[in-house]
């Protein structure tokens, strides 16, 4: 029980930080969705998901479902990067972040 409250917690801090920086435009996000090949909107959108998943695991502390269903929802964000790396054939280990983030999103199903 406690890894999971630990994971959630780790999770809200990253895709709070992620997702703002998304919105703010932060360069090096800049130079990631380009090198992707995703347009501005597309990071905008992102940011605005990666914060709400981060927003609902907050709420998760003491709503669990809202602990799922931002699991849910950050999970198809991860998956959603995992194939943006693989459509513009990163390697493994420009992709392993990713993939990384996305299996403790799944985790989070599991709660």
């Amino acid at each position: 029980m406690i890894l999971f409250l630990v994971v959630q917690m780790l999770l809200a801090i990253l895709f709070l930080f992620s997702g703002s920086g998304k919105l703010l435009g932060w360069s090096s996000y800049k130079k990631s969705f380009k090198h992707l090949r995703l347009p501005k909107r597309i990071r905008i959108l992102a940011g605005i998901v990666q914060l709400m998943g981060s927003i609902g695991l907050i709420i998760g502390f003491w709503f669990s479902s809202a602990t799922a269903a931002s699991g849910l929802l950050l999970s198809f964000t991860m998956f959603a990067a995992i194939a943006s790396h693989i459509r513009v054939k990163d390697t493994l280990a420009q992709t392993a972040p990713a993939i990384f983030v996305c299996m403790l999103t799944v985790l989070l199903l599991f709660k």
